[in-house]
C-alpha cells in the first residue's frame, strides 16, 4: 500500500514536470502492475487541465486524457482477469500489453 501511494505521487510529480510520453509510459506500467489503479483518473484530470485538452462530451467536463485513462484501466483489468483465468504468465503478457497500449496512446496523441 505504501509502495502504491509512493508511485502514485511519483506519477503526479511526473505529470507536472516530465514530458507527456514519460507520464503515459509510467501510467501504463503502473496500471499493469497494480490491480485497479483508479488513482490514474486524477492524473488524467491534471493532464487535461495542463494541456487544455478538448472536452469529449458536451454534458460532462472530462477531457481526452481522463476518458482514455478510465478506458485503459478498464481494458487492463479485463485483460488481467483473462490472463489469470487462463493461467498464462501474467507479468510478461501484461507488461507487453502495457507497452503496446503506450505505443498506441503516443501514436494517436502525437499524430
Amino acid at each position: 500500500m505504501v509502495l502504491r501511494l509512493a508511485l502514485f505521487l511519483v506519477l503526479i510529480f511526473s505529470a507536472f514536470f516530465l514530458p507527456l510520453p514519460i507520464v503515459l509510459f509510467l501510467f501504463a506500467v503502473l496500471a499493469a502492475i497494480f490491480s485497479g489503479f483508479w488513482e490514474s483518473i486524477l492524473v488524467g484530470i491534471i493532464l487535461d487541465s495542463l494541456y487544455f485538452s478538448p472536452v469529449l462530451f458536451s454534458k460532462f467536463n472530462f477531457g481526452f486524457f481522463t476518458i482514455s485513462f478510465i478506458f485503459l484501466v478498464f481494458v487492463l483489468e479485463k485483460f488481467k482477469y483473462l490472463v489469470q483465468t487462463k493461467n498464462l504468465t501474467p507479468r510478461l503478457v501484461v507488461g507487453s500489453f502495457a507497452g503496446l497500449l503506450f505505443y498506441i496512446v503516443v501514436f494517436f496523441v502525437f499524430n
